[in-house]
């Protein structure tokens, strides 16, 4: 059965605010390929320190989330600050979308190791100065991490494959690719298991973005599900939704053998609902992951769960605030296109 957690990870990532993301199935996509080991040069080069990026700086990923798809969004540093970075998507809409995979990073980041946030948990996977063979600890979500960096040459450049194990669990942690003169080029997210839940790889990169970017500033609204019929489950959960917030960001993960699962988000207003569903009569088990976004309403959102069957169905919302900012631009104040 292809499920995407078992038991005891599926409630440690549950309870650090992600859904049941494990995968037991399916091979990893391939990292970067190159000569393995430090090159001589790049030995001579020494430890790789933190980036110095500058605003205008821009990647253009292709995102996979599992039982998703692939779409691509552009990152790019809408302001740079002593301690960190802010990060921009050129469009809402692919953007919005990443929030919820939780890569690329957006928001703010980190100068000094480059973390950023996922549900208001560090997301934190590198650790500067690099160099090969070094050894830390990281953090996905309040899950401790295991990394180990080895350099490689990429291109004639040196290069970092980073690996990672989940601590508690010896089980698949993130991994990802470095580059000291390009950044990031690859993120793949896993909560265990040998399928990631999401992955990003960098298809072009450049700088001197000048147009507006969004800087899209997300709070959890809602995180919950049902899985397997019981007869304690509330099937009719209520969340509000108030502040200022221009998006409301849906995600369902809907998983089934033989039933059917389904969501239903009703707004305040009683326009017309969204809706979730996967249905399934076969014995194969059968997974799927459906995003939405709407303009943000004010009030109480009433939350259906249909569970008939063998499967699960698990809910997130996200508010966004949507805040335009011109890479560089000087603003009175300081966090004028920080995320609130």
């Amino acid at each position: 059965m292809s499920r995407w957690a078992v038991l005891l990870v599926s409630l440690l990532v549950f309870a650090a605010g992600c859904a049941s993301r494990r995968a037991d199935t399916a091979p990893p996509p391939e990292i970067a390929s190159g000569s393995g080991g430090a090159t001589a040069a790049a030995a001579l080069d020494g430890p790789v320190d933190a980036p110095d990026w500058v605003p205008g700086q821009w990647w253009t990923w292709e995102v996979t989330g599992r039982d998703y798809g692939t779409f691509r969004v552009t990152t790019v540093v809408a302001q740079a600050s002593e301690d960190g970075y802010v990060i921009g998507a050129t469009e809402t809409s692919p953007g919005l979308i990443a929030n919820v995979f939780h890569i690329p990073p957006l928001g703010q980041v980190d100068r000094a190791n480059l973390a950023w946030q996922a549900h208001a948990m560090p997301v934190r996977l590198l650790d500067f100065p690099l160099f090969d063979g070094k050894t830390w600890s990281g953090e996905l979500e309040g899950i401790k991490l295991e990394m180990e960096a080895t350099e490689f040459a990429l291109d004639g450049e040196r290069a970092f494959r980073i690996d990672s194990r989940l601590a508690e669990f010896d089980d698949q942690g993130p991994r990802l690719v470095y580059s000291p003169t390009r950044g990031l080029l690859e993120v793949h997210i896993h909560y265990g298991g040998e399928a990631p839940f999401a992955s990003a790889v960098v298809v072009a990169s450049g700088g001197g973005q000048s147009t507006p970017v969004h800087v899209l500033s997300p709070r959890d609204k809602f995180l919950g599900g049902i899985d397997g019929p019981s007869p304690d489950a509330e099937l009719s959960p209520v969340f509000r939704v108030d502040g200022e917030k221009t998006y409301l960001v849906f995600a369902c993960y809907l998983g089934a053998q033989v039933g059917r699962y389904a969501a239903t988000f009703t707004p305040p207003n009683q326009e017309e609902p969204i809706r979730c569903e996967i249905s399934n009569t076969g014995s194969e088990w059968a997974s799927h992951v459906r995003i939405e976004h709407r303009a943000s309403i004010n009030g109480d959102w009433r939350i259906l769960f249909e569970p008939v069957g063998e499967g699960f169905v698990e809910a997130e919302v996200l508010g966004i605030l949507d805040t335009p900012c011109i890479p560089g631009e000087q603003r009175p104040s300081a966090d004028a296109c920080s995320p609130v």
